[in-house]
């Protein structure tokens, strides 16, 4: 069975993306014998709120029954923001999200923020893994509006020290 662990719906606002929703990404697993896709939604990356991203993604992928068991939902959180433990109750005890997908440099913190160092404790202790995101543009089409840097895994090491047992996904 292949599973995609690096799916995303959402938009880009740098560039237009295709299979970038639910249907559109299913047509194309399909095609390639893909079974089922971790997917988070995007459009949380320039929200402030992540929270309406991932309303977005659990009514998207409630909103299909051909969606059931095909998609494995991550929410989008910020641990910067004030409001992201209930995000991350209600992602999971209420739209059954599977994990947290995070990307700290849209965001703007550290990979020794307290906050985040939390975030991944309690979902070490929830079993949910936790997806970083190591860049989401390729460079070599650098717009001015891109990040001025990417990540290289050594720039991860300071949280998968802080909590060494949790589960990681390290993306592209």
């Amino acid at each position: 069975m292949w599973i995609d662990i690096n799916a995303s719906v959402g938009h880009w606002p740098f560039k237009q993306v295709q299979y970038n929703t639910c249907a559109t990404l299913l047509d194309r697993m399909d095609r390639f014998g893909i079974a089922k896709a971790v997917v988070a939604n995007m459009n949380g990356i320039f929200y402030k709120n992540t929270q309406a991203a991932n309303e977005e993604l659990f009514e998207e992928i409630s909103s299909d029954r051909r969606f059931e068991g095909r998609f494995i939902p991550f929410a989008v959180i910020n641990p910067i923001y004030g409001g992201w433990r209930e995000d991350l109750d209600t992602c999971t005890d209420k739209y059954g999200m599977k994990g947290v997908r995070l990307y700290p440099l849209y965001h703007d913190y550290e990979l020794d923020e307290p906050a985040l160092i939390e975030l991944v404790q309690r979902a070490r202790e929830r079993g949910l893994p936790v997806a970083f995101t190591l860049r989401m543009v390729d460079s070599r089409q650098r717009s001015w509006l891109d990040m001025d840097r990417e990540w290289a895994l050594r720039d991860v090491l300071p949280i998968l020290k802080a909590v060494t047992d949790a589960k990681y996904l390290l993306l592209n």
